[in-house]
C-alpha cells in the first residue's frame, strides 16, 4: 500500500491523515485499503463522523475514482458516514464531488481545516 493512514485523534469524530502517493493503476486499491483501516477504527470507537487530512502526491484518474467509490460503497461507506475531506494541497476534486453527491454520500470538500471541522460537527 503506497498510502499511509495515521490516526490523529478522536472525540466526537475520528481524525486521520492519509498521506503517500497515488500510483497509476493502483490508486483505487490503495484507497480501499486505507478506508478499510479508517472504517475499522470508526467501528472500534463507534463513530460515524470522520475528518480526513488528504496529503497525497499524484493525480487521480476518473476511472480509478469511480472504481474506488463503487467498491467503498459495497464495503458500507457512504450514507452512514459524514466525511470531511481536508485537502492539504490544492487539487481538482470536482469529479469526486459530483460522484459522491450522485451516490447520496454526506461528504464535504475543504481546503481549510477549521471549515472542515465546523462542517463536520454541525448536525
Amino acid at each position: 500500500m503506497s498510502q499511509i493512514v495515521k490516526i490523529i485523534g478522536k472525540s466526537d469524530f475520528l481524525e486521520v491523515k492519509l498521506s503517500g502517493e497515488r500510483k497509476p493503476n493502483q490508486e483505487s486499491q490503495d484507497a480501499i485499503e486505507a478506508f478499510s483501516v479508517i472504517q475499522f477504527y470508526c467501528a472500534q470507537f463507534k463513530l460515524n463522523k470522520v475528518l480526513i487530512h488528504i496529503d497525497l502526491a499524484g493525480d487521480s484518474k476518473r476511472e480509478e475514482i469511480l472504481k474506488m467509490l463503487t467498491e467503498l460503497e459495497n464495503k458500507g461507506w457512504g450514507k452512514d458516514y459524514k466525511i470531511a475531506l481536508f485537502y492539504i494541497k490544492k487539487e481538482n476534486n470536482s469529479f469526486t464531488q459530483i460522484l459522491t453527491k450522485e451516490l447520496g454520500w454526506n461528504v464535504g470538500f475543504f481546503f481549510d481545516y477549521t471549515q472542515a471541522k465546523d462542517w463536520l460537527l454541525t448536525e
